[in-house]
């Protein structure tokens, strides 16, 4: 490490680009040396050591103030980190999280495996009781049903144990797996392990309250890098302004530079009460400005930001925030200029600043500023009946976390859109993606035990039929044998069947009966007749219907009427060009005419000017001199000229002795 430091000129490097350098090329040095071996915490701390100076102080300057705790600059981005490794934490990752996959279970021991899914650790404290009696997980299934035995269960376990080992489905074709639980697709990840020890020890609560879900989105806006740190900080409260270096012990005075009025240079005054400050936000934004006064700190206005309702959210006003961003970056290098080289306050220059990269970015701004409310887009797509011969089952499922119980809705339609027949289970489920998994097991049972050859299958969960159409991307290990025997049934060659993703407001009738069905908790069929909270839903479908067939209808229509149109344009133009009779009128030989006007462009034929020394001299006949051409085109030398030759039959003898004159 201190040899790659040297080599790096670390004094023209900004804070935000050593944070780049520690995550891409320092905390990768020992990674592989670490996930192997045990290092002494001696090593660990000396190389945290020298990190942490080369993060705070470039390295060379020992006096730098540090503001911030490093575990904390130590946490992930989503627990309001910047994501820098503990190396403590990870040349501690071990796999004791590893969890048993319920095959047959002839492998899994019941008391010292760990393969309960709400549990973390095995049942060490029921082995002295039960060992003589049950050991292994196989003695839990009734094999004639394929179903856990649950009288015996509930001898052995809680009920709360009971509800979550219900959870389980069983395939006794399938071998015991082990697992990793911290992932979705079950694979064991230094990522994952990681991830869980930094959570499981950050016991403190983040200071401003901030969520991990503002934080996730927080580092997905779209803002050039450098302003993030510099935001993170102020959302922390570890912008070190001079209130907090006074605190240190480090400078003398905590007098604000920019207004010098004495008043102390805190977050809150810096960022709005200034009156530099509150100068500037009211040249751009001064509707903003208003609503951040309501606010007594500056972190309550940030907080409002959490909400998706709110004017500004994280989750919808990227570009106000890449505004905001820019602003206070702007004055706070503006500050610093004056504290560091002696330059003087000067609001025209921060304004002109924030200005041209405003306009360099396409950002800027009107007088009247008017802050953008989030849109919902709401998507309204009619649902669609199947091809002729066809059924459509819609599926569904509604999930309570709390009871890890699932109700799951099934809809049969017709060609016609006509009511088939529905059907409603409740089951016990580990999660909502695993309800959704069972809802199409329990879906492709009923059209396979009626004999259904061609029927689709339809459902909004997208992950979910992505993976029945193309086996990608992996599903949570814990559904992935129930879609895998979806995958198997549908690869059946006698059967038509196909597993199609719609968007919810295509599936609301399923969504009612699964929501019911979890409510009520309902276990039944109901065949041609349905129940009465799904008559809006299939009346609102069928009316959908019923309005899309007039539109196609005359959407065919208006195609034939055009079609027909343009054939008879077609004709008209034919006749017209070769001379023949329209609608038994006249005959328009409009191809004769034009070669007659446009000879001379088509033809290339020049007439020469009649000769004025030649007069034309009297004869006793009546013959007339005629200008003969320069060049006579061959087409021009075939006219149809008997009827000429006729009415003046010493026309041609006449030419012919001017030609020879």
């Amino acid at each position: 490490m201190n040899s790659r430091l040297r080599g790096w000129h670390s004094k023209l490097i900004p804070q935000e680009g050593r944070t780049t350098q520690l995550n891409s090329v320092l905390s990768t040095m020992d990674m592989y040396q670490m996930q192997v071996f045990k290092l002494p915490d001696t090593t660990i701390a000396h190389m945290n050591k020298i990190q942490r100076q080369y993060w705070w102080h470039n390295f060379t300057n020992h006096k730098s103030p540090r503001v911030i705790s490093w575990d904390n600059v130590n946490l992930p981005k989503k627990l309001g980190g910047l994501g820098l490794k503990n190396l403590k934490n990870y040349n501690s990752i071990v796999l004791k999280h590893a969890k048993l996959k319920i095959g047959n279970g002839t492998t899994i021991n019941i008391w010292t495996h760990n393969w309960i899914p709400d549990l973390n650790a095995h049942l060490q404290d029921w082995y002295d009781f039960h060992l003589s009696n049950y050991q292994w997980v196989s003695q839990l299934i009734d094999t004639s049903s394929s179903q856990w035995n649950v009288p015996l269960l509930r001898q052995l376990f809680t009920s709360s144990q009971v509800d979550s080992i219900l959870t389980i489905p069983i395939q006794l074709d399938q071998q015991d797996s082990l697992k990793w639980p911290l992932t979705a697709a079950g694979i064991f990840t230094t990522k994952s392990t990681y991830h869980h020890l930094c959570e499981s020890q950050h016991s403190v609560a983040v200071a401003t309250t901030l969520s991990t879900k503002f934080w996730l989105k927080f580092r997905k806006l779209q803002i050039p890098y450098k302003f993030q740190p510099f935001l993170w900080k102020i959302f922390q409260n570890y912008l070190p302004v001079k209130t907090k270096l006074f605190h240190q012990n480090i400078i003398t005075s905590s007098d604000c530079v920019l207004c010098n009025n004495n008043q102390l240079e805190s977050v809150d005054h810096l960022m709005y009460y200034c009156p530099f400050t509150a100068a500037i936000w009211r040249h751009f934004i001064p509707q903003m400005y208003q609503d951040l006064s309501q606010h007594q700190h500056f972190i309550d206005w940030i907080r409002n930001w959490q909400s998706p309702d709110s004017e500004i959210s994280i989750y919808h006003s990227s570009k106000i925030i890449h505004i905001i961003a820019c602003m206070l970056h702007t004055i706070w290098k503006h500050r610093c200029q004056v504290i560091f080289n002696n330059a003087t306050p000067n609001i025209t220059v921060v304004i002109r600043s924030i200005t041209n990269y405003l306009h360099f970015h396409h950002l800027t701004l009107s007088d009247n500023t008017v802050i953008p409310v989030r849109n919902n887009l709401r998507l309204d797509f009619p649902w669609q009946p199947p091809p002729p011969g066809f059924l459509k089952i819609n599926i569904d499922a509604s999930f309570h976390p709390n009871f890890n119980l699932a109700g799951i809705g099934i809809l049969i339609r017709d060609h016609a859109g006509r009511f088939v027949a529905s059907k409603g289970v409740w089951k016990r489920t580990h999660s909502a993606f695993q309800a959704e998994a069972w809802a199409l097991v329990e879906g492709m049972n009923l059209a396979l035990s009626h004999g259904w050859h061609q029927v689709i299958f339809e459902s909004d969960n997208l992950i979910m039929c992505r993976f029945v159409q193309q086996q990608h991307p992996p599903p949570p290990w814990r559904s992935l044998p129930l879609l895998k025997s979806c995958i198997n049934m549908c690869n059946n060659s006698s059967l038509a069947w196909s597993c199609n993703h719609v968007y919810r407001c295509c599936n609301k009738a399923a969504d009612a009966l699964a929501k019911a069905v979890r409510r009520l908790y309902l276990n039944e069929e109901w065949w041609y007749h349905p129940r009465d909270m799904l008559i809006p839903h299939l009346n609102s479908d069928n009316h959908h219907i019923h309005q899309y067939k007039p539109m196609v209808y005359t959407a065919v229509i208006v195609v034939l009427v055009f079609i027909t149109i343009l054939g008879v344009l077609s004709v008209i133009v034919g006749r017209l060009c070769s001379g023949k009779r329209v609608i038994g009128i006249g005959e328009y030989d409009f191809e004769s005419w034009v070669e007659r006007k446009c000879s001379t462009c088509i033809d290339g034929r020049i007439d020469v000017a009649p000769n004025h020394n030649q007069q034309q001299q009297p004869s006793s006949s009546d013959h007339h001199h005629i200008a003969i051409p320069a060049e006579t085109p061959p087409e021009e030398s075939k006219p149809s000229s008997s009827t000429t030759t006729e009415q003046n039959p010493n026309q041609n003898q006449h030419a012919s002795t001017s030609t020879d004159s």
